[in-house]
């Protein structure tokens, strides 16, 4: 959009390189104050071990064998590509869940591509008695 072809392929080829302005494009936010990006925010909590666009673009060619009916969400690969070339540790690496207070219902479907129903199955376990999980068969 506004740009041509070919801009578009240099640009492209620019942050497969990872040089220029292609390393601010791919240095994740960890350590600033403000985020603005919500991409960004999951970068902070979850290390993804993905280098480079050509080891991105694998995973992605490997998903589409694995389950090639299965499209993967907008929101899932801007993700993945915002926390391209992160570092670890990160800030707020996932724990096991601690909670206190009223049981929490849990519901998921069991074929939700965009919320696995195994995280349900797992929030569920590490609630034990704080939590009931119900299952949407659909």
């Amino acid at each position: 959009m506004g740009r041509p072809a070919g801009g578009l392929a240099d640009f492209l080829a620019t942050v497969d390189s990872g040089e220029g302005q292609a390393k601010s494009l791919l240095t994740p936010l960890v350590g600033q104050d403000v985020v603005n990006d919500a991409t960004q925010v999951f970068c902070l909590d979850y290390l993804l071990p993905v280098r480079d666009y050509r080891e991105h673009a694998a995973h992605l060619a490997s998903s589409r064998r694995i389950a090639p009916d299965m499209q993967a969400e907008p929101e899932a690969l801007a993700t993945m590509a915002a926390c391209l070339g992160q570092q670890g540790p990160i800030p707020n690496p996932q724990h096991p869940l601690r909670v206190s207070g009223p049981t929490l219902l849990i519901a998921n479907a069991l074929h939700d591509p965009a919320t696995g129903y195994n995280w349900a199955v797992s929030t569920a376990q590490q609630l034990g008695r704080a939590g009931r999980l119900f299952t949407y068969g659909g």
